[in-house]
């Protein structure tokens, strides 16, 4: 997104919700904004913006839509807890029976060596669980953060 299309969703933004800024405070949130969304395609912000100005009654916050946008065009692409426990059973099973490796999601690997499953001792799905739940947290905050800008500089 180029900074003049910023410029009009916060524009779009401070209108659709009624939003009374003065100047100097259209300019500080123009600013944020562009640190959050300034990597992210104009048109998917705007359909995010516009879904919103017809499903909530308060206006977005920036973090709310970066969210939005990053999760319709990039997709968190890993097991849910359950699947990757079972995922990780399958590992150990095929480790105890010397049959066929089992592939895993490289998150759920992650995961495991963190809880300390090897195939050697009996799994612990606590502790799997905590390590996936960090391993998975870390990706997503990863996933959903925004490279640094350039200053966005005068307004237009």
């Amino acid at each position: 997104m180029n900074r003049k299309e910023l410029v009009k969703v916060v524009d779009l933004v401070t209108a659709a919700w009624n939003l009374d800024h003065g100047k100097d405070e259209f300019a500080r949130t123009v600013r944020a904004w562009w640190r959050y969304l300034h990597d992210l395609e104009y048109g998917d912000v705007l359909n995010v913006v516009d879904r919103l100005v017809v499903t909530t009654p308060w206006p977005p916050k920036v973090g709310e839509v970066r969210r939005k946008v990053v999760d319709v065009t990039d997709p968190a692409d890993w097991p849910a807890p359950g699947e990757a426990w079972a995922q990780t059973q399958e590992r150990v099973r095929s480790l105890e029976q010397g049959t066929e490796w089992v592939d895993v999601h490289p998150y759920v690997a992650e995961a495991m060596r963190d809880a300390g499953i090897d195939g050697r001792g009996r799994a612990d799905q606590r502790q799997f669980e905590q390590a996936y739940e960090q391993v998975t947290r870390a990706a997503q905050e990863s996933r959903l953060l925004p490279p640094m800008p350039e200053p966005f500089g005068d307004l237009p």
